[in-house]
């Protein structure tokens, strides 16, 4: 019985070692690569990536959305109901994505998704006094990344979770406003790369 036991426990420590050495390095170079191949789509429909800065277990980049038709169309081929003229308003905005791979045992890669600019329809149509101050108010959270998606793929490929970030902010002006919100939280099956 004694014997059974150190058996049991030196594959316990080889799985473990492989796991830690071996294994996680070929988890994040298989994860990088679908990283490379997502980022390829996107370029080739309508979004442009800027700024990627890649290391061993960290990624960013920032995605901008410059050909609404090319996005139109490939966003509505994803299965998402959308039209030209919803992805035209959104012209110039940016998405900065922060990628960790292997962030913990859960996940083989995490992603926090934030906005970097507002559209540039958004910021051209500020008029009056009052809707410039909002606008600086509203770029200061920008900066402080409160706007954030955060997103863990599991390791298998097959599930993902993830949360924004909770919202407690003021706009303050002759009307303040209160943006809230608090524990959205979701999670999803992956199947097809969908």
């Amino acid at each position: 019985m004694k014997k059974i036991g150190l058996g049991v426990l030196g594959v316990v420590a080889v799985a473990a070692i492989y796991y830690f050495t071996s294994g996680s390095e070929q988890l994040t170079l298989q994860m990088k690569e679908q990283v490379d191949a997502e980022i390829a789509t996107l370029q080739t429909q309508g979004f442009t990536v800027e700024g990627r800065e890649v290391s061993e277990k960290k990624e960013h980049f920032v995605i901008s959305l410059n050909e609404p038709k090319k996005v139109a169309t490939y966003l509505t081929a994803q299965g998402v109901q959308t039209s030209i003229k919803d992805i035209e308003a959104l012209k110039g905005f940016k998405i900065g994505v922060d990628v960790n791979y292997l962030p913990d045992t859960y996940s083989a890669a995490s992603f926090d998704m934030y906005p970097v600019t507002l559209p540039s329809t958004l910021t051209s149509a500020v008029m009056d006094e009052e809707e410039k101050k909002n606008l600086q108010q509203i770029k200061k959270m920008i900066e402080k990344k409160t706007f954030l998606v955060h997103l863990n793929v599991n390791k298998l490929g097959t599930g993902f979770k993830g949360y924004m970030k909770d919202i407690n902010e003021v706009l303050k002006g002759k009307n303040p406003v209160t943006l809230t919100m608090t524990a959205l939280n979701f999670t999803g099956d992956l199947k097809d790369d969908r």
